[in-house]
């Protein structure tokens, strides 16, 4: 919440500052139609897709924690709408307001926000301080902003580490909270290596810090579309085979509100996925093949998983007391290292 809450006030500290600076030299960005629409439409859709994609990633988070809610039916679609609403709204105010002080072409990817709010605030002594405080407090926002997104993430991960779709590890809980410790300590741990073996590529290689900061970005945006992509896939089929059993909440529509919301996510989602590795306007063979590596690790260790899975959750199904061989998720398991009789 407090998180939440410096958030908001970093944005509408923005929006003032662009106010303040618009109205003392002018607005640094001509919003006029032949400006704001780009006359390279297929070159900024390439460029901007991604990105814009990826603001919206994680507002649907929060369905991961419909056990936990007492009337999901309501309480989902309700908050999946107003989240995707507010991230809209001031991501707009935000991006406004820092054109408004910068164009487009000069806003750092790594301190644009800092440089904005300097510049819009101006060089004073209580400026300075106040752009200080705004800067610690979006520092915090970054980091607070990632609790949401890692529980979301570590919950589904425990849940379907329950299932034995993951090592048994990723189950792991809070003795007295309940909280999944093991999805995020392994969590953190990946995420720490993965940090660091950029940076120090990119340091060995002469990168510069935006060229760091890209990588990353891109790299784990790849990773948080494709899951989103399977997902889509996954709502038609089931959808389409099986319609009638009761859910604690459903997308409205027939067969034609089905097809479009399965295959339009889809194929944006494709398409983000595949500009944030390979942009065709701006090539760096680099940057590419850094990504590809990061991916290439990641699909590995997901086939592993993937190879384990019958495993995994015959040991789960034994644990609960269940029938394993009722539990297996594949006809064509591979050999399975617990017996029949095993406890």
């Amino acid at each position: 919440n407090v998180g939440a809450g410096i958030t908001i006030a970093v944005i509408v500290a923005l929006a003032i500052a662009g106010g303040i600076y618009a109205s003392a030299h002018g607005s640094a960005t001509a919003w006029t139609m032949s400006s704001v629409i780009p006359t390279r439409a297929l070159p900024a859709f390439i460029a901007a897709l991604p990105i814009v994609i990826y603001n919206f990633l994680g507002f649907e988070l929060m369905s991961s924690a419909s056990t936990q809610m007492e009337n999901p039916k309501r309480d989902v679609p309700r908050t999946i709408a107003i989240a995707g609403a507010l991230i809209g709204g001031f991501y707009l105010v935000a991006t406004i307001g820092m054109q408004l002080i910068f164009p487009a072409g000069e806003i750092s990817q790594t301190t644009g926000l800092v440089d904005a709010l300097r510049r819009g605030f101006g060089d004073s002594g209580v400026a300075s301080v106040v752009v200080s405080i705004l800067g610690i407090g979006a520092l915090f926002c970054f980091f607070a902003s990632l609790v949401p997104w890692t529980i979301g993430a570590n919950l589904a991960a425990a849940e379907a580490a329950a299932q034995g779709d993951l090592p048994p590890i990723f189950a792991t809980t809070h003795a007295t909270r309940g909280t999944p410790v093991g999805a995020a300590m392994l969590c953190s741990i990946v995420g720490t290596v993965f940090t660091l073996g950029y940076a120090g590529l990119f340091s060995l290689t002469g990168g510069a810090i935006d060229d760091v900061f890209w990588n990353l970005f891109a790299f784990s945006s790849v990773i948080f579309l494709l899951p989103y992509i399977v997902m889509m896939l996954a709502f038609g089929k089931l959808r389409r085979l099986d319609p009638d059993r009761p859910r604690p909440y459903r997308v409205p529509g027939g067969a034609v509100v089905t097809w479009l919301v399965t295959w339009i996510p889809a194929v944006l989602l494709a398409a983000a996925a595949v500009f944030f590795v390979w942009n065709p306007y701006d090539f760096s063979f680099a940057v590419t093949g850094s990504i590809l590596i990061g991916l290439a690790v990641t699909v590995g260790v997901q086939e592993y998983f993937c190879f384990k899975s019958p495993e995994w959750t015959r040991l789960r199904a034994l644990e609960r007391g269940d029938d394993p061989d009722t539990a297996r998720q594949f006809t064509d398991s591979a050999p399975l290292a617990l017996e029949e009789g095993a406890p």
